[in-house]
């Protein structure tokens, strides 16, 4: 490459990686809020069978085995923290 065009070419790669940057932390943004917003309707939604149904620890405990090993984005972890990841811990 020429001077001349190393001049040019600088600058445009700088506008690039700025982009590409924005662009990940844009896409990070969003993943983060509907991970929120999941975790949030799963919690109000066992909370509510917890209410109508009467369900005890050992159910919402069950049922969150049963997530982790059919969900492979719920990672390993004690009862009390997976629980308060997907429904807030007792």
């Amino acid at each position: 490459m020429e001077n001349s065009e190393l001049i040019n070419y600088q600058p445009f790669l700088k506008e690039i990686l700025a982009k590409i940057q924005l662009a990940r932390y844009e896409m990070l943004k969003a993943v983060s809020k509907q991970t929120v917003t999941l975790y949030w309707e799963i919690g109000k939604a066992v909370s509510e069978k917890v209410k109508k149904e009467k369900w005890g620890k050992s159910v919402v405990e069950q049922l969150s085995k049963d997530l982790q090993t059919r969900s492979t984005h719920v990672s390993n972890s004690s009862e009390c923290n997976r629980s308060e990841r997907l429904f807030s811990c007792p």
